[in-house]
């Protein structure tokens, strides 16, 4: 090969065979971006939702209370659900975080069952005041049972657990009915009479008058007076009481015949 072959030669592959070297990088990698520029900002606008919208704290759940050492009173309610009435007490109920035992009639329970179905999802107690409110000391077994009956699988159909506990209408009863009827009777020893009150703070003061630990208080949440005075009462009483459902104030017990309380 000549010399001018060569020269030729090398000045043609040169530049494929010795390619330029690369320039130092002085730059952080794009990755590093990618991960600290984001979680720079994120972390920002957290702390920015949170100054602006601080969580709320929840309030600690008090253990229930033992009513046989503390005082403690059961409000009960007779006759409904209501569809204008029940719906404003559950309301106040809640407000207050108190508990209360319903005693529902099974032909409201048909008209309004998710009422029905309210009532035991906020955590009150349910029982069984018959279908129509007929007056059992003056009913056949078979047509006492057929009332019980109904009403249990009308609550069931509504989706709740069918009750333990039975008031009856008015508060008759006779040995024959309690023979008859297998739930646990429940009568009250405090009668404020709010189905005559016109007034929420006579109905108040006349249930304040009575009140005792280990009392049962009937009242109606079908009667607009009760529902109005319900704040007023309810505040009053837990400045004295723990209010609780009558299963938690007064545990089954059994005697001749079928429970009692």
């Amino acid at each position: 090969m000549s010399a001018a072959t060569a020269t030729v030669m090398a000045l043609t592959f040169s530049p494929v065979c010795q390619p330029p070297t690369p320039k130092p990088v002085t730059h952080r990698p794009r990755a590093a971006y990618r991960v600290s520029a984001p979680r720079r900002r994120v972390t920002s606008i957290k702390l920015t939702a949170l100054a602006a919208n601080p969580i709320p704290s929840m309030p600690l759940q008090q253990p229930p209370p033992d009513c046989a050492k503390q005082a403690c009173l059961a409000l009960t309610f007779d006759d409904g659900p209501d569809p204008h009435l029940t719906p404003k007490l559950l309301d106040i109920l809640a407000e207050h975080q108190v508990k209360a035992t319903f005693f529902v009639l099974g032909s409201q329970v048909a008209r309004y069952p998710e009422l029905a179905r309210r009532i035991a999802e906020e955590g009150h107690e349910i029982g069984n005041h018959s279908w129509g409110h007929g007056n059992f000391t003056k009913m056949k077994p078979a047509q006492m049972l057929q009332d019980i009956t109904h009403t249990q699988d009308m609550l069931q159909a509504a989706g709740v657990t069918p009750p333990t506990l039975f008031r009856p209408p008015y508060g008759a009863s006779n040995e024959a009915v309690r023979r008859t009827v297998p739930l646990a009777f429940t009568f009250w020893n405090i009668d404020p009479r709010d189905w005559k009150q016109q007034k929420p703070t006579e109905l108040t003061a006349s249930i304040m008058a009575a009140a005792k630990p280990g009392g049962i208080v009937v009242l109606h949440d079908i009667k607009s007076t009760t529902v109005a005075a319900a704040p007023e009462f309810i505040t009053n009483l837990k400045q004295r009481y723990h209010l609780v459902t009558v299963s938690r104030l007064k545990p089954v017990t059994q005697s001749a015949g079928h429970a009692t309380r």
